[in-house]
């Protein structure tokens, strides 16, 4: 059984004189307390919290905010903005999301493109041992549209 929070005592000192404790938890152990405490998601206040907005050209913008996935924080202190590619001769819909990185061991914001179609369709969600996806926002991406309007964007 592991226990915890108990503060670490000094038994010694490494080749470097680097303190060497009697007890260390890594981050799976605080991930599982917030996991159990918190649940996946934005939180609610501010209501504009990771809220994805239009932005001028081919882009969107992600309000400042907190979220959580699987006991790991995201956050974004300013607003930040993704751009979007283009669609040609055929709609498509583009996902943002806040992505848990295992790979890369991060919380980050991402735009993940949908497949052109006559009839798009969000693409899915990642959900496996590289990463876990959480949707924000469904963004419309008209074939030859210049600009994303805010009725493209359904909030997720």
């Amino acid at each position: 059984m592991r226990s915890g929070y108990f503060d670490a005592l000094i038994t010694g000192y490494d080749e470097n004189s680097m303190p060497i404790f009697d007890r260390a938890e890594d981050a799976e152990f605080f991930c599982k307390l917030f996991g159990v405490l918190v649940s996946d998601g934005v939180l609610a206040t501010p209501s504009t919290c990771l809220q994805v907005v239009a932005a001028p050209g081919m882009a969107v913008t992600v309000k400042a905010g907190l979220g959580m996935i699987k006991g790991r924080l995201g956050w974004a202190e300013n607003d930040e903005t993704l751009a979007l590619a283009a669609a040609t001769s055929l709609n498509r819909i583009d996902r943002v999301v806040l992505r848990l990185d295992y790979l890369g061991r991060e919380v980050r914001l991402a735009v993940v493109k949908g497949t052109a179609a006559s009839s798009p369709t969000a693409p899915a969600l990642q959900r496996d041992g590289d990463a876990y996806e959480l949707a924000l926002a469904d963004v419309y991406v008209a074939a030859n549209a210049t600009s994303i309007s805010q009725a493209d964007i359904t909030d997720r």
